[in-house]
């Protein structure tokens, strides 16, 4: 690793250069609430997924190409376990974010209907006293006429 010598030291930075189980954290594994953790190995389900994605359609639950794809990243010593572990907390993750949504929705579909129904009944009164105010206004006239 030429590259990386450094006054006739290999400098071991790289993800390259750690072997595959002793691999730093680096911040782009940390999870946050919309994506997933990789496994210590680094590679995690989101991985799985850009692979897969990588593959035409028509190949992506060919029987046959998965077992390749999941013996490939077991011979690269990848376990795949763990990344069917990721994908179950980030199904979990997915469906928590869901179901949260979800209820801000119906909360807010609540608040709307509360909102409508005061309207609505604002409305009405707005019609009311208009009705009203313009009888007394022409009650008003005829007095000042009748008077004048």
């Amino acid at each position: 690793m030429g590259f990386f010598k450094e006054k006739g030291k290999e400098r071991p930075s790289t993800r390259e250069s750690a072997p595959h189980d002793e691999l730093p954290i680096q911040e782009d594994d940390v999870a946050t609430p919309a994506r997933s953790q990789a496994p210590v190995s680094g590679y995690g389900i989101e991985q799985a997924i850009a692979l897969m994605r990588g593959l035409p359609p028509d190949l992506q639950t060919t029987d046959i190409v998965v077992q390749v794809i999941k013996r490939t990243l077991e011979s690269a010593h990848i376990n795949v376990a763990s990344i069917i572990a990721d994908a179950t907390h980030k199904e979990e993750r997915i469906e928590t974010r869901i179901r949260t949504l979800q209820e801000e929705i119906s909360a807010h579909e609540r608040e709307i209907a509360t909102r409508a129904t005061e309207i609505q009944r604002l409305q009405s009164d707005l019609e009311e006293t208009s009705r009203v105010k313009e009888r007394l206004v022409m009650a008003e006239k005829l007095t000042q006429a009748a008077e004048g």
